[in-house]
């Protein structure tokens, strides 16, 4: 083409879109095209454009463009061994069948990689505390080209440490102890730890990787602590917390001392403990000698009498702080003291003298304190008290003390006693007038209360009705409260001995106390119970994806434990009994390793962290779907049908099941057939000729359940041209013709023609042309022609179509005319230069304006006469 001015016209187009064309001057070799659709396939072709518009024939190709890539990523949640990746789908993408690759690896081992069809998926089986390269690349179904990769990087979280304990509690600190984090080897890491009461900011200390225990020295006394560990990378990434709560130890009471010693009793105080003031707590004090068995009291009366006691006797007596909420003792306070001898008549006057005013200290349900006044103008007079005491009903009693003061016991409960102190003359026994006074006893408390029945919201409590009530009138009055609220009270009657509180917070540690109220307001001490409320149930469970062996499972977080530490508990199993569970923070969670076509039970339920108490279960069923076929292939490709093969899926012994085949093509609506189980191939014998086929194959259940799909595509052969004919046939040519194939009108194709003599040597031309000359062939040759239909986008050829043809001699060179007589002419000419080692002669034909027409085909004469004589003649000059 030098010297010859010309362009190029490229012209290019997809299914279901005009062609577009794109010209470009002769000095270039190529061109971009930047306006096409992702995930197409494109024919592309280019022709030589003359100035005046003729054009040489075009050249084509195809080409699939890569499909867009995927949206932007994001991670919504990563666990130790899992990570939840989502992204966008691809905008320009909605009509093209296409899915996505997810791959995944770290430094130390090989990448993997997964398809799905979703744009979310979840990672698992991962590394804690490893660091994940991600990419998700957009896949055509049809081809298997891909996009480019989007990548994201994640780091696990780290293990957590498992069995939190809390050991070595003292009143000020704490041990904690804890089994190190499992899968965590070459990975450095710290240990975080976090402490806090109510009240106060957390607080935090970190300890190395080599330790499992830690101890916490600044703690308050008596006071309910929860713990939490976690283990933290350098990152800052921190596993999830495993947690545990514990109480201090209550303080001890400070220095205690006896303020006053008497024959059979003691008078007992201490400091109470200063850094306990907002803790709610009492006293337990315990007394014994060595020949008798200990006794305890607990009381809030700072000081107090032990009383009952043995004259001249060493006493060991103890003091320890008790926490009212849980009875938890501090390190007890030890002192000794010797009661007493019992004191002799002194010499005196004998003269009374009336005592002061009496107090009352305390009164309980069966006892009452009692004090009062030494008389002033009796110092050197050895004197006592007769104290005596009763009530309505019975008969009274006395006492006689040398002490201000005494502890009047076993009385009734809800009883008015009248009591009286006079003063007695140790020598004479004389009395002085009586100092009155009045108390009515405490009603007595119910005892054993306990918890039971518990639920998210309510309990019942029980109890054991108030010992010596007979005939008194009074009510339940039942307190109850947790941390944040105040309390709350409910009344009941005499006549129960159960409750049912029903507006309880979920998850939650409750304090619970039951009194005895009478009607004038008095109360009797509180019997006091805890119990954690169950936590609540999750909501709803949904079904999010069902595979051969998995199950995407979530759940609704209930609403009314967002304060509460909590995880779950998910639990499933089949019908042959065997169960497992799994405790997991991930919402949505996959169980996997299940098998094909089992029905499962799966149930969740809510479980408490710092109690590892559960909630009632939600369950839900749901079947595995059956396995799939695998590696479906076609084969034995024709032009209006094929032959699938698929390897049986796995682990279905024992179920009855079909194949499903589907097949289609654009333009058509997918067409189903079924085959039984026994089969590993099937026929499909209604395909059109030169189209791409997508074929897919599920394992399909009685019950209507398809496994997942496995998918293969193809190209069916185009159909062979009609019948062949030769028009014409000379020396070195023959002109060719044949029927186009009437079912492929709306596919783009050409010819293939090939043709081959007797010595073996093969030609093949590709044209559009019908009808096509065969040309620069042998004379006189025998040659076999074919003619098949190739796809234009493909260039999958159909059957050949087959003739044969013989060419024909080629003509002698030119005649020349050597001499001319009256009866004769000779005649020589040039032999064909092309008919070397071909076995032929020489046909000369002659007649006149008579119409007379002879011809000889050798140098013997054909003909008799004249004619064969000039025939002769002829042949004799001939060569």
């Amino acid at each position: 083409m030098e010297g010859v001015s010309y362009t190029y016209r490229i012209t290019y187009t997809c299914d279901g879109e005009e062609p577009k064309e794109q010209t470009t001057g002769s000095n270039s070799s190529t061109a971009d095209l930047c306006d096409l659709k992702p995930g197409v396939e494109y024919s592309f072709s280019i022709c030589t454009v003359l100035h005046n518009g003729s054009r040489s024939r075009a050249c084509s190709a195809q080409a699939h463009t890569q499909p867009s890539p995927p949206g932007k990523l994001d991670i919504s949640s990563v666990r130790e061994t899992s990570v939840c990746l989502s992204w966008d789908r691809p905008t320009d993408m909605e009509e093209v069948p296409h899915t996505f690759r997810v791959t995944s690896g770290n430094s130390r081992g090989p990448r993997e990689s997964i398809t799905t069809d979703e744009n979310s998926t979840v990672l698992s089986h991962l590394r804690p505390g490893t660091e994940y390269s991600i990419s998700v690349c957009t896949v055509l179904q049809r081809t298997g080209l891909e996009s480019e990769p989007v990548p994201i990087t994640v780091c696990t979280e780290p293990s957590a440490p498992e069995r939190l304990r809390v050991e070595e509690v003292r009143s000020r600190s704490v041990r904690l102890c804890w089994d190190t984090p499992t899968k965590m080897e070459g990975v450095s890491y710290t240990y975080r730890i976090t402490y806090t009461c109510d009240g106060e900011e957390p607080k935090e200390q970190t300890t190395g990787s080599n330790s499992s225990t830690a101890d916490l020295c600044d703690l308050k006394p008596g006071v309910e602590y929860s713990f939490s560990i976690c283990t933290v990378l350098h990152n800052g990434s921190r596993s999830r917390a495993c947690s545990a709560q514990a109480h201090t130890q209550p303080s001890p009471p400070g220095k205690l001392e006896i303020s006053s010693v008497c024959e059979t009793s003691v008078c007992l105080s201490w400091d109470r403990p200063t850094d306990m003031e907002e803790v709610p707590h009492t006293f337990r004090v315990t007394w014994g000698n060595s020949r008798e068995q200990r006794e305890s009291i607990t009381t809030d009366e700072n000081p107090t009498v032990l009383s009952h006691l043995r004259p001249v006797t060493e006493y060991s007596i103890s003091v320890c702080t008790v926490l009212q909420r849980t009875g938890l003792e501090s390190e007890p306070v030890p002192i000794t003291v010797c009661t007493a001898v019992c004191s002799r008549e002194a010499e005196g006057g004998e003269g009374e003298e009336q005592i002061r005013k009496l107090e009352i200290s305390s009164v309980c349900e069966t006892s009452v304190c009692l004090s009062w006044d030494r008389p002033t103008d009796m110092e050197e007079v050895p004197h006592t008290f007769r104290v005596t005491w009763g009530n309505s009903r019975e008969q009274r009693e006395s006492i006689t003390t040398d002490e201000n003061s005494t502890v009047l016991s076993h009385l009734r409960p809800v009883t008015e006693y009248s009591i009286s102190v006079c003063t007695v003359l140790q020598r004479t026994g004389l009395e002085s007038e009586p100092v009155p006074i009045t108390v009515c006893t405490e009603p007595s408390a119910p005892e054993r209360l306990r918890v039971g029945k518990v639920r998210s919201r309510s309990v019942r409590l029980r109890w054991d009705t108030p010992t010596k009530m007979e005939g008194v009138s009074y009510t339940y009055r039942i307190t109850y409260t947790c941390d944040g609220e105040e309390p709350k009270e409910q009344t009941t009657g005499s006549n129960s001995s159960t409750a049912d509180l029903c507006d309880l917070k979920p998850g939650v540690e409750y304090s619970f106390s039951i009194c005895t109220v009478l009607h004038n307001g008095s109360r009797s001490r509180a019997c006091s119970a805890q119990a954690h409320t169950q936590p609540s149930p999750p909501g709803k469970l949904e079904i999010s994806s069902v595979c051969e062996t998995s199950v995407c499972l979530s759940w609704d977080r209930p609403t009314d434990m967002e304060g509460v530490p909590h995880t779950f508990r998910v639990t499933w199993g089949n019908s042959k009994g065997q169960r497992e569970s799994i405790t997991t923070d991930e919402n949505p969670t996959v169980l996997s390793h299940l098998r094909p076509v089992t029905e499962y039970s799966i149930s969740v339920c809510t479980v408490l962290q710092s109690t590892g108490l559960m909630s009632e279960p939600v369950h839900t069923n749901v079947c595995t779907k059956p396995s799939a076929p695998e590696r479906l292939r076609v084969e034995e490709v024709r032009s209006s049908s094929v032959r699938l093969c698929w390897d049986t899926p796995t682990k279905m012994e024992g179920v009855s099941y079909t194949y499903s085949i589907t097949y289609t093509c654009d333009g058509e609506g997918p067409k189903e057939q079924t085959t039984g189980s026994n089969s590993s191939s099937a026929d499909l014998c209604d395909l059109k000729p030169g189209v791409e086929y997508s074929f897919s194959i599920c394992t399909l259940l009685h019950n209507g359940s398809r496994s997942r799909a496995c998918s293969a595509q193809a190209h069916i052969q185009p159909s062979p041209p009609g019948k062949l004919n030769i028009s014409s046939v000379c020396e070195t040519s023959v002109c060719l013709s044949w029927d186009r194939p009437t079912d492929m009108e709306g596919l783009p194709h050409t010819f293939r023609v090939t043709w081959e003599d007797s010595r073996g040597q093969r030609e093949s031309i590709t044209t559009d042309e019908n009808p096509t000359v065969l040309s620069h062939l042998r004379p006189v040759t025998e040659y076999s022609i074919s003619v098949c239909t190739v796809l234009q986008s493909t260039s999958l050829e159909s059957e050949p179509v087959h003739t044969n043809v013989c060419t024909k001699p080629s003509p002698p060179g030119k005649l020349e005319i050597s001499s001319v007589c009256e009866t004769s002419v000779c005649l020589s000419w040039d032999r064909p230069t092309d008919m070397e080692g071909v076995p032929h002669t020489f046909r000369v034909t002659w007649g006149n304006s008579k119409g007379q027409r002879e011809a000889i085909c050798s140098r013997e004469a054909e003909g008799g006469g004249g004619e064969e004589q000039i025939s002769e003649a002829a042949l004799g000059h001939s060569h």
